[in-house]
C-alpha cells in the first residue's frame, strides 16, 4: 500500500439533476465527500435534506426484522453457511421502495409486533393480578365489603408468621375484636379482622403491635374466586388472539429477505440523503465538493458526463482543510489495514505504514503460535471460513491475517520441529526435514525447551524491525526537506543501534560467538555507539539555548536506553511461543496416560476430548495472544519510531448493505460501479 495523491473537486449541476449525481457518485464508490463547499454562502443555502423520517423509518424496518427472525423457518448450520446474499442491482434495489405491497407488509409487520408487544404486556399484568387474587383466595367476603359499614369495621392484610400467638391475646383482651386466619400461601398471615367501632383506636392499636399491614385492594368488586375467573376468560381471550398474531407473523416471515432487503433500499436512499447534505443548492442550482483519487479523476468525470449539464473542476483546499488519506491496496496487505485504522491513518507528510507492518506482524504472528500442525489448523480454518464469507459477498480481514499468521506458523513451526507439541523423537524423519539446519537455535532436541539462541533470535528479528522503523523516518524527514535533520538526527539513532547490539550481544549474552571480544571489531562497535550519541545528544538540544540545550541533549541521548528497552519487548514472541509448546506437550502427556487407566474404554474416550479440547484451547490461546502481543510491538515499538496517524481516513461515498449483495456494473476500466 502507499498514499494515494487526491485532489478536490468542486461538482455544479442544476438543482433537478441533484439526485441522479448523487446516485452516480454513490455508485462510482470513487469519491469521498468533503463538507459544503466554502465562500458559496451568500448565494446557496444548505440542501433542506430531512432525513429524519427516514430514519425512524428504518429503525422501524430493523425491529421488524428482529421481531419477524423468530417466526422465520430456522437454516440449520449447513444451510446457514451455504447461504449466500441475494444479488440486487442499483435500480432494483431502489425500486423495493416504491413496491406499495411490500412497505404495506413492513407496516402491518410492525403493526403485528406492537400490538403483540402489548398484548404480552397486559397478559404479564393479568397473570399478576391472578397471582395476587390467589393469594387471597381464602377471603370470605366481597372486597367492597371491607371497610367501616354501620358500627363494623373490617379489613384484610398481613402479619409475620410469629404473631399469631399475640393477635389471640389481643382478640382475648378486647372481645370487639375478631381475627380470622385465611387460607392462603404459607410466607406470611393472611387476616380478616373486624371490630366495633367503639373500639377503633384500640383495636387499630393492638393489631399494629402485632406487626400487622392493611391490604390495599383499590377499585376490585367481587370476591377473589369471581374476579379469578374473569381474569381467567380474559387471559384465554388474549392467548387466543396471540395465537392468531403468531399465525399472521409466521406468515409475514415468509417475506424476511424481501423485507431485509426493503431496509438495505432505505439505507441507500438515506446515504444518498446524508450526501445531499454535503452541498449547497439554490432553485436552480447544487453544488458539492469532494476529494477524490487523481487517478479516478477521469473515470468520475466520464460517469458524470452522460448525466447532462454538469460541470466538474479542480479547486483548491480551504485554508487548514488537510486531504484524506487514500490508500492503495493490494490484496496481500490489504487485511493489515485493520491495524492501521485502529492507531489512525497517515497524516500528510506520513508513509503508509501498512506495508512496512505486514511482513513484520505476520511472522511474529507465527512465531507466538509456534507450531506447524497448529498452523496448519489456524490457516485451514480461517481459508474456509473466509471463503464463506466471501460467497456471502464480503471480506473478512481478520480472517485473512489469522491465515497468514497460520502460514508462518507452519514455517516457524517446522525449522523448530514443533507438531502439535509431540517429542521430536517420535516424529517422522520428513517433518524433520527443516529443523536439522537449525537443531543449533534449539539445544537439547526439543522444540520447545528452555532454549537462550531462540530468545536472542527473537530478540534480533526486533532489532530489525526497530532498524526499519529508524530508516524510514530518514526517508520521511530527507522527503520533507530536513535533509541535514535526517543524516545528523537519524544517523545518530542507526549508529547507536548498530554499534550498541552487536557489542552487547557478543560480550553478555554470546559469550564471544560473533567476533574476538579483543579484536578491532569490538572498538569499532563502540566507537559507532559513541559517535551516534554524540550525534543525537547534538541534535537533541539544538532547539534550546544555554543550559536547556544540554538538558535536551541529555535526555535525548538517553533514549538509547529505551532502544534497549524496545529490543526487550521482543522476548514476548519468544514467551508466547514457548509457553504454547510447554502446554501443547502437557497435554499430549496427560493424554497418553489416561488410556492405562483401569477402566481403558473410558479412558481412551476422556483422552480423546483432552487432546481435541486441550490443543483447540491452547490454538485459540495462541491466537489471541498473538494478535495482542503482535499488535502491541507495532503500535509502541514500530509506529513509535516515525509514524504519527493522525490523519483522517478517505471514506468512499458508497452505501454498504446489511442483508444483500448489491450487484454493480463494470466499467470500461474493470472497476465496480
Amino acid at each position: 500500500m502507499a498514499l494515494d495523491p487526491v485532489s478536490k473537486i468542486r461538482i455544479v449541476t442544476h438543482s433537478s439533476d441533484r439526485d441522479r449525481i448523487l446516485s452516480l457518485l454513490e455508485a462510482s464508490g470513487s469519491v469521498h465527500l468533503a463538507g459544503p463547499p466554502s465562500g458559496l454562502e451568500d448565494w446557496l443555502r444548505p440542501v433542506a435534506a430531512d432525513t429524519t423520517r427516514l430514519s425512524e423509518s428504518i429503525e422501524d424496518l430493523d425491529g421488524v426484522i428482529s421481531f419477524l427472525r423468530d417466526y422465520a423457518v430456522k437454516p440449520g448450520l449447513g444451510a446457514k453457511l451455504a447461504r449466500v446474499p441475494h444479488g440486487y442491482d442499483l435500480p432494483g434495489l431502489e425500486a423495493l421502495a416504491s413496491d406499495g405491497d411490500l412497505v404495506w407488509k413492513a407496516g402491518r409487520a410492525w403493526r403485528v409486533a406492537m400490538v403483540m408487544s402489548e398484548r404480552q404486556g397486559e397478559a404479564r399484568e393479568l397473570a399478576a393480578e391472578a397471582s395476587f387474587l390467589e393469594s387471597w383466595r381464602g377471603l370470605p367476603v366481597r372486597f367492597e365489603e371491607l371497610g367501616t359499614f354501620g358500627c363494623v369495621t373490617a379489613c384484610a392484610g398481613t402479619a409475620p408468621l410469629d404473631a399469631l400467638d399475640d393477635l389471640k391475646a389481643a382478640e382475648a383482651r378486647l372481645p370487639l375484636l375478631s381475627v380470622q386466619v385465611l387460607e392462603g400461601p404459607a410466607d406470611v398471615l393472611r387476616l380478616l379482622a373486624a371490630w366495633h367501632t367503639s373500639i377503633q383506636e384500640e383495636a387499630r392499636q393492638a393489631l399494629s403491635e402485632c406487626g400487622f399491614s392493611v391490604q390495599e385492594f383499590g377499585a376490585r368488586r367481587g370476591t377473589p374466586a369471581e374476579l379469578l375467573r374473569s381474569v381467567g376468560l380474559r387471559l384465554k381471550a388474549l392467548e387466543i388472539r396471540h395465537a392468531r398474531l403468531e399465525k399472521e407473523a409466521v406468515s409475514l416471515a415468509r417475506d424476511l429477505p424481501r423485507l431485509e432487503a426493503l431496509r438495505d433500499a432505505a439505507g441507500l436512499i438515506l446515504e444518498r440523503s446524508i450526501g445531499a447534505g454535503s452541498g449547497l443548492e439554490s432553485d436552480r442550482l447544487f453544488v458539492i465538493e469532494c476529494w477524490v483519487r487523481d487517478r479516478d479523476l477521469e473515470h468520475v468525470a466520464e460517469i458524470l458526463s452522460g448525466a447532462g449539464a454538469v460541470h466538474l473542476e479542480k479547486t483548491a483546499p480551504a485554508e487548514g482543510e488537510i486531504p484524506p488519506a487514500a490508500l492503495t491496496e493490494s490484496p496481500l496487505v490489504n487485511p493489515y489495514l485493520m491495524l492501521t485504522d485502529m492507531f489512525g491513518r497517515p497524516a500528510p507528510g506520513d508513509p503508509d505504514p501498512t506495508p512496512l507492518m505486514a511482513p513484520f506482524y505476520a511472522f511474529f504472528f507465527g512465531i507466538c503460535i509456534g507450531d506447524a500442525g497448529y498452523g496448519i489448523v489456524v490457516a485451514l480454518a480461517a481459508w474456509i471460513a473466509g471463503r464463506i464469507a466471501a460467497r456471502k459477498g464480503g471480506r473478512n480481514r481478520l480472517l485473512e491475517m489469522i491465515f497468514h499468521g497460520g502460514l508462518a506458523a507452519i514455517l516457524v513451526g517446522s525449522l523448530l520441529g514443533g507438531w502439535f507439541g509431540m517429542d521430536r523423537s517420535r516424529l517422522p524423519s520428513f517433518l524433520l526435514g527443516l529443523s536439522r539446519p537449525l537443531d543449533s537455535l534449539v539445544p537439547g532436541g526439543g522444540p520447545f525447551a528452555l532454549s537462550r539462541q531462540f530468545l536472542y533470535t527473537t530478540m534480533a528479528l526486533g532489532i530489525v524491525q526497530l532498524l526499519t522503523g529508524i530508516v524510514v523516518n530518514f526517508d520521511k524527514r530527507w522527503r520533507a526537506g530536513e535533509r541535514l535533520t535526517a543524516i545528523l538526527e537519524q544517523g545518530g539513532w542507526v549508529l547507536s543501534l548498530v554499534g550498541l547490539f552487536p557489542w552487547l550481544f557478543n560480550h553478555y549474552l554470546l559469550g564471544g560467538v560473533l567476533y574476538d571480544t579483543k579484536g578491532p571489531l569490538d572498538g569499532i562497535f563502540l566507537l559507532l555507539l559513541l559517535a551516534g550519541a554524540v550525534l543525537i545528544f547534538v541534535m537533541g538540544g539544538r532547539e534550546a539555548r544555554g543550559f536547556g540545550r544540554f538538558g535536551l541533549g541529555a535526555m535525548a541521548a538517553y533514549g538509547i536506553v529505551n532502544l534497549l528497552a524496545d529490543a526487550l519487548s521482543y522476548s514476548r514472541l519468544f514467551a508466547l511461543s514457548l509457553s504454547g509448546g510447554i502446554i501443547a506437550s502437557v497435554v499430549n502427556q496427560i493424554a497418553t496416560m489416561l488410556p492405562g487407566t483401569d477402566i481403558p474404554v473410558v479412558g481412551l474416550f476422556i483422552s480423546i476430548h483432552v487432546i481435541v479440547l486441550g490443543h483447540l484451547f491452547n490454538i485459540l490461546m495462541s491466537l489471541l495472544g498473538g494478535y495482542i502481543h503482535t499488535a502491541r510491538l507495532q503500535f509502541v515499538e514500530f509506529f513509535g519510531k516515525f509514524y504519527e496517524g493522525t490523519g483522517s481516513p478517505f471514506v468512499p461515498f458508497r452505501y454498504d448493505p446489511q442483508f444483500v449483495r448489491v450487484v454493480r456494473r463494470k466499467t470500461p476500466k474493470g472497476e465496480t460501479s
